[in-house]
C-alpha cells in the first residue's frame, strides 16, 4: 500500500486509519489519483427520489476507455446530507478510483462511505460522559429521563449492565 500512496502523492493529511485494517481517504486524495492517472468520472442516475439515490458510475480515461464501473447509493438511512444524488455520486467515484488504483483491496474507503454518528439527545450525552468518567448511574435514573429516546435508554442500560 505504501508504494501506491507514494505513487499518487497521498500524504497523512489525505488518509487516516479509522479502525484496524480500514482507512479513509478524503476527497483531495481521490482527486490527486484521478489527476495523476488522467481519469475522469461520469455517472448515470438510475433512480432518484427524496428518500434515495442510486446511480451507475464510470471511471474513464480521456480517450473514452472505461477504467472501472460501479454503483453508488445514498438514502436517508445512511447519510445526514439532504443531497442524496451528490452523496451517491461521491461514493461511486471513490469506489471506482480506489478500486482501479488498488487501494480498495488494502481497506481504503472514501470519506463519504462512513456512516454519520446518530444524533443523540443532550441527556444521553451527559449520562454517557458520566459513565466514561466512572460515575455510577442507576437504571431508574436512565428510565426516568423524558428527553431520551427508547433507543438511547437501551444503549445506556446495556452499558451499565455490561
Amino acid at each position: 500500500m505504501k508504494k501506491i500512496l507514494e505513487k499518487y502523492g497521498i500524504t497523512k493529511d489525505d488518509i487516516h486509519e479509522i479502525e484496524d485494517g480500514v482507512s479513509i481517504i478524503i476527497r483531495k486524495g481521490i482527486q490527486k489519483i484521478k489527476k495523476k492517472e488522467n481519469w475522469f468520472f461520469d455517472f448515470e442516475a438510475l433512480s432518484c427520489s427524496e428518500r434515495h439515490a442510486y446511480l451507475k458510475g464510470v471511471l474513464k480515461e480521456f480517450d473514452g476507455e472505461i477504467v472501472y464501473t460501479t454503483s453508488g447509493e445514498a438514502s436517508k438511512a445512511n447519510t445526514n446530507s439532504p443531497f442524496l444524488l451528490a452523496v451517491a455520486e461521491k461514493r461511486a467515484e471513490s469506489r471506482c478510483v480506489l478500486s482501479a488504483c488498488g487501494l480498495f483491496e488494502h481497506g481504503v474507503i472514501g470519506e463519504d462511505e462512513v456512516r454519520p454518528e446518530p444524533k443523540r439527545s443532550v441527556a444521553f450525552k451527559n449520562i454517557q460522559n458520566k459513565l466514561k468518567r466512572g460515575e455510577k448511574i442507576d437504571a431508574k435514573h436512565i428510565n426516568s429521563s423524558p428527553s431520551m429516546s427508547k433507543e438511547e435508554k437501551d444503549i445506556l442500560l446495556k452499558e451499565i449492565n455490561g
